[in-house]
């Protein structure tokens, strides 16, 4: 066990990940990557995306969009579908051998335990790679490389937002 301030963490903890495909935050991914003002953590995304892909989302309303991307992801999931199943394979293959080590490697770093232990990291076919701290979830575009790299770098911003953001005792969190 290591002592960390009053919270011990023990070093045989394991965490727990799912790797999946899901076409609906698929769906939401690609909806943002075309409407979110098409800046994020400023890059504009949007200029990823097949011109007439951008055309039938951006500037309408979700189910509007939707009604374009689920058909098309349909398509999309048939035309590169193993190329999908390929990098899903490693992705799956990757934190089989590395997850668990890159979750303790990331409280040795900000030597706190990670504000959660299960995670989930969907496979989108967007150019963009958000997350959502409040789920434990992150978003991984097929053929990004170095999958455990680009999981621990948004764990960061989980850490991050947990122990210093939301910590009305941080001097970060009175930051605007």
């Amino acid at each position: 066990m290591i002592l960390m301030g009053k919270e011990i963490y023990k070093l045989n903890h394991k965490y727990i990940y799912d790797v999946k495909l899901d076409i609906n935050q698929d769906a939401i991914n690609w909806y943002f990557t075309c409407n979110n003002n098409n800046i994020s953590h400023g890059v504009d995304f949007s200029k990823s995306v097949p011109e007439d892909v951008y055309n039938n989302i951006s500037g309408k309303t979700e189910s509007e969009a939707y009604e374009y991307i689920i058909p098309f992801l349909k398509q999309k999931y048939v035309n590169d579908k193993e190329e999908i199943n390929k990098y899903t394979n490693q992705v799956n293959e990757t934190y089989e051998k590395n997850f668990n080590d890159a979750c303790k490697k990331m409280v040795e770093l900000t030597g706190k335990p990670l504000y959660r232990d299960d995670f989930t990291t969907i496979i989108t076919t967007a150019p963009r790679a958000p997350y959502k701290y409040e789920n434990g979830q992150t978003w991984l575009p097929v053929g990004w490389f170095d999958p455990i790299r680009i999981f621990m770098h948004e764990l960061l911003h989980f850490q991050f937002i947990h122990y210093w953001k939301m910590n009305q005792n941080s001097p970060v969190s009175k930051l605007s």
